[in-house]
């Protein structure tokens, strides 16, 4: 599949991606400009994980993915703590509501694009 290319007024101001590595991504890390960790703790994120991908009764297992949740999930968390906040420019608490995470999100996005507008003006 080839890549659509877009003319220069097309190009988005921003792109907003869910990926949880910040800058560690070798592959990625020259592309992005700005890098939010959003915190949540293990509980909040189990339970938003069990709403989303377990609607279904019949499609629930809950015994299997909380017997494999204490080590992987909380190993994988603390790797994130470890490796992937320290290089994010920002965090945000993911205990917050999801509209409250937008919210918080798309001001930084404004703030980012109002401080960039000044300094491309400037210079």
């Amino acid at each position: 599949m080839k890549a659509k290319a877009f003319k220069p007024a097309e190009c988005p101001a921003f792109i907003l991606l869910d990926y949880p590595f910040a800058y560690v991504h070798n592959g990625l890390k020259s592309h992005i400009d700005y890098a939010i960790f959003i915190d949540t703790p293990l509980d909040v994120a189990m339970a938003r994980r069990m709403l989303r991908d377990y609607r279904e009764p019949a499609s629930l297992n809950l015994a299997s993915e909380i017997i494999g949740y204490p080590e992987g999930g909380r190993r994988a968390y603390l790797e994130m703590l470890r490796v992937v906040l320290p290089s994010s420019d920002c965090s945000i608490d993911g205990a917050w509501s999801v509209n409250a995470l937008n919210e918080q999100i798309l001001e930084r996005v404004r703030t980012l694009r109002s401080e960039r507008s000044i300094s491309y003006e400037s210079s």
